[in-house]
């Protein structure tokens, strides 16, 4: 779900661009993970999470079909072990909060091309 702070309409013409915030339902795939003597190794396989962004962004329509974009954002996921912190593994040791779930953070600068026609408004 994202929010625009301004009208993005690509259909019209002149200077387009807008903060905007954004979130919704992510789904999350890594390693299994465990610490032992202060080494972080993976455990074999992989596991999955949901989790809820928490998104602030801005894009800026460069060419008429062209947008730029840059957000900075940080998940949160339904699991305490994205980092390793709950192997549950024999011989390995827990760390970390492990009484609060996984936090990540990430940026993204996107150059997307948007498809499609100016839509008509006639009177069939």
């Amino acid at each position: 779900m994202e929010f625009t702070f301004f009208d993005f309409n690509l259909h019209e013409a002149g200077l387009k661009y807008t903060p905007y915030i954004f979130t919704g339902i992510v789904y999350t795939k890594f390693d299994k993970l465990g610490y032992q003597n202060s080494t972080i190794s993976n455990l074999g396989g992989r596991t999955n999470s949901l989790g809820i962004p928490f998104v602030l962004g801005f894009k800026y329509r460069v060419l008429e079909q062209l947008i730029l974009s840059a957000e900075i954002g940080s998940r949160y996921v339904f699991s305490d072990n994205i980092d390793g912190s709950l192997s549950n593994t024999e011989n390995y040791t827990n760390f970390g909060n492990i009484n609060n779930r996984d936090w990540y953070v990430f940026s993204l600068i996107n150059l997307s091309y948007t498809f499609g026609r100016k839509p008509c408004y006639c009177n069939y």
